[in-house]
């Protein structure tokens, strides 16, 4: 691949990459009501940053976010928007590490009536090896592209990169895992373009 070329692409991704976020989630089969959620390290012009995610028991993504903090606020804010997301149900239970921020980010938004009242919160760092697992088709990503030059490209860029990853992993309805010509169609329509 020229220079060109990669530069060329780069551009798309960070021209549709959060409109691919938009456009497909509401084409995302219902998840289950066990979350799973983690934090992990982006490193953008040298410093690290935060990307919340979450998935199901069964693996498919929930949602992502990328943060410049790690603190309650942060945790609120990642809340709010994946149960504001069709295709995920509200949590029965949320497995998480022993990370500081998310039990009084819960606490505070089911005090204000904000999140389901009877979810539970359990902090055993073994139950979310499957979320651990799941960062590595990201990390290795962002390290493939020597990590980013500004939080916007950043963000873009993981968008377009966790779109299309429940996209492989057969998220989409009536598109199966693995099924590359109809996951390109999808994309095709997505974006209503000529085939």
């Amino acid at each position: 691949m020229t220079c060109k070329t990669a530069s060329t692409i780069c551009r798309w991704v960070h021209e549709y990459g959060t409109e691919m976020a938009k456009r497909i989630k509401e084409h995302l089969r219902q998840t289950c009501d066990s979350w799973k959620l983690d934090e992990t390290y982006i490193k953008i012009r040298g410093k690290w940053f935060y990307l919340y995610r979450a998935i199901d028991k069964n693996g498919d993504t929930l949602d992502w976010m990328l943060s410049r903090y790690r603190n309650k606020q942060s945790a609120k804010r990642f809340f709010k928007k994946t149960l504001g997301n069709p295709h995920v149900k509200e949590p029965r239970v949320i497995n998480a590490d022993k990370s500081p921020t998310f039990l009084p980010a819960i606490e505070e938004l089911q005090n204000a009536g904000k999140f389901p009242a009877k979810t539970k919160l359990r902090r055993i760092k073994y139950l979310n090896n499957s979320m651990e697992n799941d960062h590595k088709f990201t990390k290795s990503k962002s390290r493939y592209r020597q990590w980013y030059q500004s939080f916007s490209t950043a963000s873009k860029t993981l968008d377009g990169m966790e779109s299309m990853r429940c996209l492989q992993k057969g998220q989409v309805r009536k598109i199966a895992k693995g099924d590359v010509c109809a996951q390109n169609s999808f994309i095709k329509q997505l974006f209503a373009l000529a085939a």
